[in-house]
């Protein structure tokens, strides 16, 4: 479920909404409102809600989600090393030739 931001038109105020992406877009803060109960504007639950553009910031890949030569050998699968003159060098693993020439 996406975290959306909205801004009051009326007074101003930001709220976070956790929504599902097929519901609609809420109209009004309703019990969001952050409007003080003692406020003489009369505006409290009412006020129009416009939904703003938020960034976010990238999750970097964990280190336990890259996978090792010898993690990749202990499940059966074999890691080659580019040696840079067109052969691959075997590293790590058990099946398969030692060197692969182009």
């Amino acid at each position: 479920m996406p975290l959306y931001l909205y801004q009051c038109k009326d007074c101003g105020s930001k709220l976070e909404i956790l929504q599902d992406l097929d519901q609609a877009n809420p109209k009004r803060c309703g019990f969001r409102c952050t409007v003080d109960r003692n406020d003489k504007r009369d505006i409290r639950g009412f006020g129009e809600l416009e939904r703003l553009i938020s960034s976010f910031s990238m999750i970097r890949a964990r280190q336990t989600d890259t996978v090792t030569p010898e993690q990749a050998a202990k499940v059966g699968l074999s890691t080659y090393q580019n040696k840079g003159d067109g052969t691959f060098e075997k590293i790590a693993g058990t099946q398969g030739p030692k060197i692969l020439k182009k």
